[in-house]
């Protein structure tokens, strides 16, 4: 792709987003990035590309783990954009992975009104995890639960209601959770490590160590 061809670099950096290349994504996105914004005469809406674009850019850089240049790139996004309850929903996992629990919640947390059902399980994961994180596990177990009903197979909440079970002591259920979890993805590290920890509280330390 030439040096100036946004569109072309961007489209590179998505493809290579989506074959799981994450430094091929990132050097293909920051050079779209740096390439300057298209006039009106290019046609279409530069204004809803740019955002596009930054929020590709935002996505590669959490999948890298660098959350500050994920979350410096989401604020570039603008209010404006078109991308409605995707942009919230990308900076409260970034704070949710900074450890900014409270910060999380306040992005993750309006985006219910309304649209529960129609929420992905990443969100019901973090929003949950965010309140299992600041000590709310009753809460936590509420929203990972109803998550369950919008998303049956669901692994990655089967673990936060096994480890807020943990926490209770009520390792009985917190296996059982573990066990759901592990019937729909047999290889869920968490729930794994869950199922362990709840074989150990159960005193079962032949299962906990075939776990």
């Amino acid at each position: 792709a030439r040096a100036t061809d946004r569109p072309a670099l961007t489209a590179l950096g998505r493809l290579a987003l989506r074959d799981g290349r994450t430094a091929d994504a990132i050097r293909w996105l920051e050079r779209a990035h740096a390439v300057d914004a298209p006039s009106d005469r290019d046609g279409g809406d530069p204004g809803h590309a740019r955002a596009n674009l930054r929020y590709t850019l935002a996505l590669a850089y959490e999948r890298a783990q660098r959350f500050d240049d994920a979350a410096r790139v989401l604020l570039q996004v603008g209010a404006a954009s078109t991308l409605g309850w995707l942009v919230p929903f990308a900076q409260g996992r970034i704070a949710l992975r900074r450890g900014q629990y409270a910060d999380a919640l306040s992005l993750l947390e309006p985006l219910t009104a309304g649209m529960q059902h129609a929420m992905p399980v990443g969100w019901w994961h973090a929003l949950a995890l965010a309140h299992a994180l600041r000590g709310d596990t009753a809460r936590a177990a509420d929203l990972a639960k109803l998550g369950l009903q919008a998303h049956a197979k669901a692994p990655r909440l089967c673990a936060v209601l096994a480890t807020c079970a943990e926490r209770r002591g009520a390792y009985d259920e917190a296996r059982t959770w573990a066990e759901r979890g592990l019937r729909d993805q047999s290889d869920y590290g968490p729930c794994l490590k869950n199922l362990a920890d709840a074989f150990y509280g159960l005193r079962d330390f032949v299962n906990a160590r075939a776990a």
